[in-house]
């Protein structure tokens, strides 16, 4: 991932579209957005590989929002945090397609 980020930092710098002396701050800038768009792209996939690209992203949005404002579990790697949030989704994701019998309501006009 870092290397990514240097690569799109480097790009940016060498067709002026940043100074150098930004750099760290565009770093952080780039780190953010991946931070940002990763859970999404990682929903999209394990929805498409579970079978239902929507139960992944309407999964996801909540669990976006609830980590943004409240906290919780920060490992000290990125690839860690990966790996536990892909476990978590996965299961949050094949957790949602289970039919209860619960929500199996027949309507009252049969």
């Amino acid at each position: 991932m870092r290397m990514i980020r240097n690569s799109i930092i480097n790009w940016l710098i060498k067709n002026s579209a940043i100074s150098e002396e930004n750099r760290e701050l565009y770093e952080y800038a780039v780190y953010s957005a991946e931070l940002l768009i990763l859970p999404v792209i990682m929903a999209i996939v394990i929805g498409w590989l579970a079978g239902s690209i929507i139960n992944g992203v309407l999964l996801i949005i909540p669990f976006m929002l609830l980590k943004k404002y409240s906290g919780g579990y920060h490992a000290k790697k990125l690839s860690i945090c990966m790996i536990i949030s892909t476990i978590l989704l996965t299961a949050m994701i094949k957790l949602s397609m289970i039919k209860l019998s619960i929500c199996d309501i027949k309507p009252l006009y049969m």
